[in-house]
């Protein structure tokens, strides 16, 4: 059931985008209204998030958690990057032609 109201509230907005067409994509109005809603948004799945007891309790795991993902995450591509440049250094110089 939920799917279905995601979907409907999709196909709303794509025909409020469509139908709209006379307030410009650049315009202040349509701006601030994204923003509006966005932190709206952003304020429910906070409070809705916060509210919730078990992950209220777990912050600090999941920080734990989120700092190690960054970590692994750099590290591997600071690796990838030193793997690559070396390997296209080599392939750069080549053999020398005398």
């Amino acid at each position: 059931m939920l799917m279905v109201v995601f979907g409907v509230i999709m196909i709303v907005g794509i025909l409020a985008g469509a139908r709209l067409s006379w307030i410009p994509r650049e315009s202040r109005f349509r701006k601030n209204v994204q923003y509006a809603l966005l932190f709206t948004l952003l304020f429910v799945l906070g409070h809705q998030l916060g509210s919730d007891d078990a992950v209220a309790a777990s912050i600090s795991q999941m920080g734990f958690i989120g700092i190690f993902i960054a970590a692994a995450g750099m590290s591997g591509s600071f690796l990838m990057v030193l793997l690559l440049r070396t390997r296209f250094e080599k392939e750069r110089k080549g053999p020398a032609d005398d």
